[in-house]
């Protein structure tokens, strides 16, 4: 049976919808190792900081949040972010495709997008680098236990 997959424009009341779906272990941990900070306060800060943020959604229940936060009042680069339950893993074949479209159209403008993946978040490395990013194998140390993480980019207005 196949997944009907929308994407919308993410609304205040999305941040919680998607915390009760309860969010993917991988990024719970990747988020605690990188600010200290639990899932709520985490996806509530990425949300309010975008410029532009989305909700997907698999058969109508909500099942990731990502979207775009400026680095900087100086520059054109942005930061990317994407947190997701486990529902993700039960489509990937057609999240993989709609993914791809998304993420082109979210970095279409910036110069430079820039983020941090968990070094032990495999899929999601895998992922990045499927979608374009380049994935810096030298290990910098973030957050409140100094967690080793790779830095992804993508350079160009079109981020293609």
């Amino acid at each position: 049976m196949r997944v009907k997959v929308e994407i919308r424009k993410a609304v205040a009341e999305d941040v919680g919808a998607l915390l009760r779906e309860g969010l993917r272990a991988s990024d719970v941990r990747e988020v605690k190792r990188m600010t200290g900070d639990g899932p709520a306060e985490a996806l509530w800060e990425s949300f309010v900081r975008s410029v532009e943020s989305y909700s997907v959604f698999a058969d109508g229940t909500i099942c990731a949040m990502y979207g775009m936060a400026p680095k900087g009042l100086m520059c054109n680069d942005g930061n990317p972010w994407f947190l997701a339950t486990d529902v993700v893993e039960k489509f990937w074949m057609r999240f993989a495709v709609v993914s791809g479209r998304a993420v082109r159209e979210l970095c279409d403008g910036y110069d430079e997008v820039v983020n941090y993946v968990d070094v032990e978040h495999e899929k999601s490395i895998r992922w990045l680098r499927w979608l374009g990013f380049d994935v810096c194998e030298d290990v910098v140390r973030l957050g409140p236990e100094s967690h080793p993480f790779y830095k992804f980019t993508r350079k160009g207005a079109s981020c293609a």
